[in-house]
């Protein structure tokens, strides 16, 4: 992969598709998540897929995935390039999620058609095409 210097130089890219730290009580344990960053950082990751469905991101609400976000951004900074997850079951609320991650802090999003959606691949790509920050 490019890491996007013009002398063509390689850089070895690590991504870790994350599970996601709750308390007892279902909330986000955001000290927790402190720590998976730092151990993410000492096992030289360049990057974390948060909020898919090694993140439970499916049963997150709306706001919950919004602060896991932001609380991975607080603790990575720029040292880790952050994905989220967004995919839904309508164009309009990927386009929406797409908005609210980025809001929180993600560097890019993921947006996987749902096997059993009855939204169109179509529809998904228009939305996520049609939406500028």
């Amino acid at each position: 992969m490019q890491d996007g210097c013009s002398s063509g130089s390689r850089k070895k890219l690590i991504w870790s598709a994350t599970p996601t730290p709750f308390r007892n009580d279902g909330s986000l344990d955001s000290r927790s998540v402190g720590r998976l960053v730092q151990q993410h950082l000492k096992l030289g990751v360049s990057g974390l897929f948060v909020g898919g469905t090694c993140g439970e991101g499916g049963f997150m609400p709306d706001r919950q995935r919004a602060q896991l976000v932001r609380s991975i951004k607080r603790a990575a900074g720029e040292k880790l390039h952050l994905a989220a997850h967004v995919s839904d079951t309508s164009a309009a609320r990927v386009a929406e999620n797409i908005r609210r991650m980025t809001d929180a802090g993600a560097d890019s999003v993921v947006i996987a058609r749902r096997f059993w959606s009855p939204i169109s691949a179509t529809a998904i790509s228009s939305a996520a095409t049609s939406w500028s920050p």
